[in-house]
């Protein structure tokens, strides 16, 4: 950095910093788009991982249900 008087000068440091502040600036949209992108991607799957366990654990539950109940045609004869 350049001082003069205790002023400050710009330079090749202020062009560097302009230049890193542009592109800082310049990019805040395309990595905000894509940290929505990737919070959707995650609902999405940890929403589909939620669905399908509920899902899971309905079917163990109705199955285990089926297993406990008496069948329908248990006293049918079976004839060849």
């Amino acid at each position: 950095m350049n001082f003069h008087a205790g002023a400050w000068e710009p330079g090749e440091n202020q062009i560097t910093q302009d230049f890193i502040m542009n592109h800082y600036e310049n990019s805040k949209k395309p990595r905000r788009v894509a940290s929505v992108t990737y919070l959707l991607i995650m609902a999405v799957i940890l929403g589909g991982t939620y669905l399908s366990n509920q899902k899971k654990e309905l079917a163990k539950k109705e199955s285990s249900q089926v297993i406990e109940s008496p069948a329908i045609f248990s006293d049918t004869s079976v004839q060849n």
